[in-house]
Order: structure tokens, then C-alpha cells, then sequence
């Protein structure tokens, strides 16, 4: 596929073939998985790639040293990141606890149907920005809201049809929107943002809500 600047991107089935589990794929626009249902088949070590389409990882339990881009980081307990196209992440997994919880969702733009574009997701959503940490940890009083949203998209996902596509499209939309209230609320912070890019993300989010203000 191609990416709106026109560069080569490897696709959602791609993705899947490179960590052994593209017998699972349902459909070419979304996946979900659970790591702990496939821990003899994940490779332990991913090699960095560039890919057309979005991320949401959260785990608990689990740790990892996760590269994206240039920066690294030890993912551990329970955190959540939203990768982007074009983002280069390489893992390296170190443990993988049997009695936690993680899930990786994927989508493009197109599964989502309310939006248009990659563009658009940047647009709408401050947690999916090329410029800074992919990476957030959530606060105590909201820690479980991902893994508790991606694992009742999950049990959709194990018993695919064309009803429980529809209701996987509202909750992954549902969760979007309310990420982004938590985010603006301050219950999910980032990792390893330095302060000059916080001022920089914050600046690029007070932009954004003043045109959606305009808009309505």
C-alpha cells in the first residue's frame, strides 16, 4: 500500500505474516490480538518496520524494550501506546506473564468509516502524534479502561461475523473518543516526553480544539 506522501508501507496482513499469526486474520482493515493466546507462536524480537495503519497496545504484567523511531523505551506493569503509520517500532520482549493482560488493536482509517484519512485520525485524536512519545502510563483511578475495552472487542473478534463487526467498529470508536476525554483530563500521561515537547503537544491540541470549535 501506499501512505498519502506516496512511500511504501507493508499492510495489516504483512504485519500479521511477520509475527506468525496471519492464519488469524479476519479482516484486511482490523485485527485485535491477546498476547498471552499466542505466546509460543509471537517471536520474541521484532525488527523495525514501517507500516500503513494504526496501533493500540496495552499490557499489564508484561514488560518489553520497545524502540520507536530513535527513542527507547521499557515498557512494564500497565501502559498504553498509540503507534501511528510510519512509526518504526522494533520489540524485544522479556516476559510475558501468563496471569496478565495485553492486546495489540489495528486499523486503518478506512475500518473506522467516520473519518477520511491518516490525516484526519492526527486531527481528531492528540494521542496519535508522529512528534511525540507514542508511550503513556494511566493514572490509578482509570488503569484498567483500555485493557477492559480491548478485551470486550476481543471476545466480538473471537466470534467474527457481520453483527459483531458493527458492534467491534462501535467500541473501537467509543474508546477513541473517550481516550481522548481522559486525555485532555490528564488521566493518561506520557512517558517520556521532554517539557519542550509537552508546551509542543499542548500547543498543537489547543489548535486543534479551537478548529473543531469552529467547525460546529
Amino acid at each position: 500500500m501506499k501512505t498519502e506522501d506516496g512511500n511504501n508501507s507493508k499492510d495489516i496482513k504483512a504485519f500479521l505474516e511477520s509475527i506468525n499469526l496471519s492464519q488469524y486474520q479476519k479482516h484486511k482493515d482490523f485485527h485485535i490480538f491477546k498476547f498471552t493466546d499466542h505466546i509460543d507462536e509471537l517471536p520474541k524480537k521484532v525488527s523495525s518496520q514501517k507500516y500503513g495503519f494504526f496501533r493500540i497496545i496495552s499490557t499489564k504484567n508484561h514488560e518489553a524494550d520497545i524502540r520507536i523511531n530513535e527513542r527507547r523505551f521499557n515498557a512494564f506493569n500497565e501502559h498504553v501506546s498509540f503507534i501511528v503509520p510510519e512509526q518504526r517500532v522494533s520489540v524485544d520482549t522479556q516476559r510475558i506473564d501468563k496471569n496478565g493482560s495485553g492486546y495489540m488493536l489495528l486499523f486503518t482509517p478506512d475500518f473506522l468509516r467516520f473519518t477520511f484519512s491518516t490525516f484526519d485520525l492526527f486531527q481528531k485524536f492528540p494521542f496519535f502524534n508522529l512528534n511525540n512519545s507514542p508511550v503513556y502510563f494511566i493514572k490509578e483511578a482509570r488503569k484498567d479502561f483500555f485493557i477492559n475495552h480491548l478485551e470486550k472487542i476481543y471476545n466480538y473478534f473471537i466470534e467474527f461475523n457481520s453483527d459483531n463487526l458493527e458492534i467491534i467498529r462501535s467500541y473501537v470508536i467509543i474508546m477513541l473518543f473517550e481516550a481522548k476525554k481522559l486525555f485532555f483530563n490528564h488521566k493518561v500521561e506520557s512517558v517520556a516526553n521532554s517539557r519542550a515537547e509537552e508546551l509542543t503537544l499542548q500547543f498543537e491540541n489547543l489548535i486543534k480544539q479551537t478548529k473543531q470549535k469552529k467547525r460546529i
